[in-house]
């Protein structure tokens, strides 16, 4: 893990307790927030990434859109969107 906010701290039973940072994010992408320390996590972990499936709790989302949240710390971030209000 090479993020400068990033620590793991070795547990007894071979076990990890691994610390993104002072405090949990929530990432506003208009903000270009993109979580790189998240991300970081997400690639070192997606092996044991358990396979999507469908479930009520997705009912009015498209598949891709689902596909798209369940993987959304392993795809690029998405381009930071322009608010008009900005000039």
């Amino acid at each position: 893990m090479k993020h400068p906010e990033t620590t793991v701290q070795e547990l007894t039973g071979g076990r990890a307790l691994i610390r993104l940072g002072p405090a949990p994010l929530a990432g506003d992408t208009k903000l270009g927030e993109t979580l790189p320390a998240y991300r970081e996590l997400a690639r070192l972990l997606e092996p044991w990434l358990l396979p999507f499936t469908r479930s009520d709790t997705w009912d009015g989302y498209t598949e891709e859109e689902t596909r798209h949240w369940w993987r959304r710390f392993l795809e690029p971030p998405p381009a930071p969107i322009s608010d008009p209000r900005d000039g």
